[in-house]
């Protein structure tokens, strides 16, 4: 038995998870429970205040997980089966996540081996300073390899064999020293667990993409949460880079909060009124007005992201996204209608899939007739694969 935090920046999640044995076959998780918190609408953010937020949350939910989801465990002859595992996955702003290509040139052919490529890895650029604000420590969670291209192709299974010509593209994660601190030892006071994984919300959504959709090697991945958006690029199932800009869900209400003069819970109230069309005409136009041009600055952004992402590759049709339920229609169609004639979009359109909770019901089980939560439900997809994806398999 497992415990998966998703640790975001717009609110905080926790499951009980049954991962698969590692020889088991159409390997699938059983989701046990699940319980997520919204994290305190702040109207003036600020690195330290939102940080000082998600760790009260934290808290909040692991014990909310201690006192109420640990009934859920089966009993045995020896008292409820124990938590083996621990995992928390971060999303950004908290993850700091970069790409690096490292070029090897031999003059004769050289075999590949697996020690070869570790060192490669250890001495690459990807240091804890290049993934993250040099404006305080970093603790790098994650230093993979994700391609492994000998003599000019692709290659899935390098080791022990010869090439002249070795390219390796590796990716790193990191979060702010202070934070891994806080959050193992919140973890730790309520549980006791001894071990703790670390991953990105960049890696988990590219290794449960490329899972769930196998056919589809070229994709965006946009992952929407409270105060950021993190857009990575997939080319031929190959992580190519991750960037991320200061926006998301929050800055909508925070508009609707300021011109209207509501509190945050009304602005929610007001924005799913209109989402639903049950909102008096003049309201809907105001609240319309107000959530258009925070859109408009969002769509901005993105399009300066995928700008810069078009330098180095071509842009691709498909698009998946993650964003909480309320707020996504606003941001899937503005996603849809980027236009701009700096971008070469093909067929001058995105194909964007919703991930919401439904499209795991075939990729998990789950104990629960509640809807799935689309957040730890990606995670535990990724979990399942993750152990089979070491090095020379793409990590």
């Amino acid at each position: 038995m497992s415990v998966i935090f998703d640790i975001g920046n717009g609110s905080i999640g926790a499951a009980l998870v049954a991962l698969p044995d590692a020889g088991e076959k159409n390997k699938q998780a059983t989701i046990i429970y699940t319980y997520r918190e919204p994290i305190t609408f702040i109207t003036n953010p600020t690195p330290q205040n939102l940080a000082v937020s998600m760790l009260r949350l934290l808290k909040s939910v692991s014990t909310h997980l201690q006192k109420n989801g640990f009934a859920y465990l089966a009993r045995g002859l020896f008292g409820r089966q124990k938590i083996q595992n621990v995992y928390c996955v971060f999303a950004a702003p908290w993850s700091q996540s970069a790409t690096s290509v490292i070029d090897i040139k031999k003059r004769r052919p050289t075999l590949v081996t697996q020690s070869m490529i570790e060192e490669i890895i250890a001495s690459s650029a990807l240091s804890a300073e290049s993934v993250g604000p040099a404006d305080t420590a970093r603790t790098v969670i994650e230093k993979k390899i994700v391609s492994v291209n000998l003599n000019g192709y692709d290659i899935v299974e390098p080791i022990g064999k010869k090439a002249t010509e070795i390219e390796i593209t590796a990716f790193s994660s990191s979060v702010a020293a202070p934070i891994i601190k806080k959050t193992e030892e919140i973890i730790r006071s309520l549980f006791h667990f001894k071990d703790i994984s670390f991953f990105s919300y960049a890696l988990a959504s590219w290794v449960a993409s490329r899972n769930i959709f196998p056919a589809i090697g070229d994709f965006l991945f946009f992952d929407v949460s409270g105060e950021a958006t993190e857009i990575s690029i997939v080319i031929k199932g190959v992580l190519r880079t991750v960037e991320s800009f200061p926006q998301g869900r929050a800055a909508v209400l925070r508009s609707i909060v300021a011109d209207l003069a509501v509190s945050p819970d009304v602005a929610l109230s007001y924005l799913t009124l209109v989402l639903r069309g049950g909102a008096e005409a003049n309201l809907a136009r105001r609240v319309k007005a107000i959530s258009d041009n925070c859109l408009a600055a969002w769509q901005s952004e993105c399009q300066a992201v995928l700008k810069k992402i078009q330098q180095k590759y071509s842009l691709p049709q498909a698009v998946f996204i993650t964003v909480d339920d309320d707020v996504s229609p606003l941001f899937c169609q503005t996603i849809r209608s980027i236009h701009s004639p700096e971008l070469s979009i093909p067929h001058s359109a995105f194909n964007l899939v919703y991930l919401d909770g439904d499209i795991f019901r075939n990729h998990n089980r789950y104990r629960t007739v509640l809807k799935p939560d689309p957040f730890l439900s990606l995670e535990s997809v990724f979990l399942t694969r993750f152990p089979a994806e070491n090095i020379g398999k793409g990590f």
